[in-house]
């Protein structure tokens, strides 16, 4: 686990915080087909 955190401590912040933004895009991108299932 160390190895990992410190992986991450020596991680750019923008390299950080696109993953995050690549991630969040695809969880909105499974709820709008959620939503979209639902809908129909």
């Amino acid at each position: 686990m160390d190895s990992s955190d410190s992986c991450l401590e020596n991680t750019p912040p923008s390299i950080k915080e696109t993953a995050e933004n690549v991630i969040s895009n695809v969880n909105t991108e499974e709820l709008r087909r959620a939503d979209e299932k639902i809908m129909v």
